[in-house]
This record gives C-alpha cells, structure tokens and sequence, in this order.
C-alpha cells in the first residue's frame, strides 16, 4: 500500500514504522487528523474520477478505435505523472503527507489504480524482491481476471 510517511530515501527502506498512527487513531488528535485526510482522498478521488472519464472519452474520440485504447492511455499517463511525482518528492520536492495522500491516493487513485499497482511492482523490484514482485505483478492480474470472471458468471 501507498504509505503516507513518504518515500523512503534508499538507506531508509528498511526501516520498519512505529505505527503510533494507528494505534493512536481513537486520539482526539489523531481522529481529526484521520477523518481529514480522507476527506482530502475523497476530494482528490472524485477530481481524479471525473478526469479519468474525460482524458478517456477524449482519447477514444479522437481515435476512433474499438481498442480500449482510452483506458490504456489514462493507466500509462497515470504512470507516468506518478512516477514523476515519488521521483521529485524521495530527491528534491518535499511533499506534505496530506498533499501526498491528495495526489497519490486521491487523485491518482481515481485517475487510475493501476499507478499503484505499478509503484508497488517498481518498489519490490526496485528492493530486489524479485519473487515478491513477480507475485504480485502475475498474480493480480491473474486473480483479477479470474475474479472479474467469477463475478460475471455468477450474476449472469
């Protein structure tokens, strides 16, 4: 998962976090901050959606293909703006974790879960967790294909 404390620096990836967040979420604090960060998700989520099915409906538009070439050009763009924004912000930019959730979660997340399917692919291989990232990338789009297929066949 997209952890909101940021990307590690290479000499920090191992380092493991101390969950106080979480085990302090029932903090008055700690909730406020919690209900606000996922109305800040759901902001960027929403915007994230709605640009989604514009850039798709345009890109499909312009081409006029049967190709879901539309929903292959927002999952490569979503990519590519993801990765530009985890690159600036582990060596130069310094993001907040409320604009990170915004961007990466919200945003981007609506634009396209695949993003986040790709970083955490990178992340593992990029680690050297080579097994891990092979597992991850064959078996989610296997387990989503046999999943989007059981879910027909039963409602059909």
């Amino acid at each position: 998962m997209i952890g909101l404390e940021g990307v590690a620096h290479a000499e920090q990836r191992s380092e493991t976090g101390t969950g106080e967040e979480f085990e302090n979420w029932h903090n008055v604090d700690g909730r406020w901050s919690f209900y606000v960060n996922l109305l800040v998700i759901a902001i960027g989520g929403a915007l994230g959606s709605v640009a989604r099915y514009l850039f798709s409906s345009w890109v499909l538009r312009v081409s006029g293909t049967l190709f879901p070439i539309g929903t292959f050009a927002v999952n490569v763009v979503g990519c590519a703006v993801f990765g530009a924004i985890a690159g600036a912000a582990e060596q130069r930019v310094p993001l907040s974790s409320d604009l990170r959730a915004f961007l990466l979660i919200g945003v981007l997340g609506g634009f396209t879960t695949f993003s986040s399917y790709a970083f955490e692919s990178f992340s593992l291989l990029r680690d050297g967790q080579f097994l891990g990232a092979a597992l991850n990338i064959a078996g989610q789009v296997v387990a989503g294909l046999v999943g989007l297929w059981a879910g027909y066949v039963i409602t059909n």
